[in-house]
């Protein structure tokens, strides 16, 4: 799964994603999934430092990014697919023409099993915010917020409401989630 997420993030995908359901395309994100690619958690592919998004991504350990599981494991890759795919549908659709066009623009490495995992969580009924929040595997509530910001153009009060209920339902508080925001250069909400 880390290699259909580095591909749903990448730039070719960044885009394709972007363009299909209304995400964040750059530099940013290519930079991100290159990172992520390599194995490294959303927050080492940030940055670091006290007041970057990196460091509010890595928070909650004991500092020690190695000791914290810095991999990203294909749990952690699956679930990520997971959260953008439902932030996707948040302005209630997805239709089967943009999924089939997503799937045409993935990359070469991702396989026919994570293909058809998509293409199951992009079919699949839209789940509400609240009980996305509770399936987050520890550890990676801002990364979970990151990708389904990530995924859509934040343009209608659905996906506003979506995305305030899920950062607050998974403990992100709002200058965490307004730093998040400033960060990836997206308008507060």
């Amino acid at each position: 799964m880390i290699g259909l997420l580095g591909s749903l993030l990448g730039s070719q995908g960044g885009r394709m994603l972007g363009g299909m359901v209304g995400g964040r395309t750059g530099a940013m994100i290519g930079g991100m999934a290159g990172a992520m690619l390599g194995g490294r958690k959303l927050g080492s592919a940030l940055g670091s430092g006290k007041s970057g998004l990196g460091s509010l991504l890595n928070r909650g350990g004991d500092g020690d990014s190695e000791a914290d599981g810095d991999q990203m494991t294909e749990a952690d890759a699956e679930f990520l697919v997971r959260a953008m795919a439902n932030s996707a549908k948040a302005d209630g659709h997805v239709d089967s023409s943009e999924i089939d066009q997503i799937l045409g623009e993935l990359g070469e490495d991702v396989t026919s099993k994570e293909q058809a995992f998509l293409s199951s969580e992009l079919s699949s009924p839209f789940i509400p915010a609240e009980d996305i929040a509770k399936m987050v595997p520890d550890g990676l509530a801002v990364d979970a917020y990151v990708v389904s910001l990530l995924s859509i153009e934040v343009d209608n009060g659905k996906e506003i409401d979506y995305l305030r209920t899920l950062a607050t339902a998974m403990g992100i508080d709002e200058n965490s989630r307004n730093a998040i925001h400033d960060e990836l250069g997206v308008d507060q909400i």
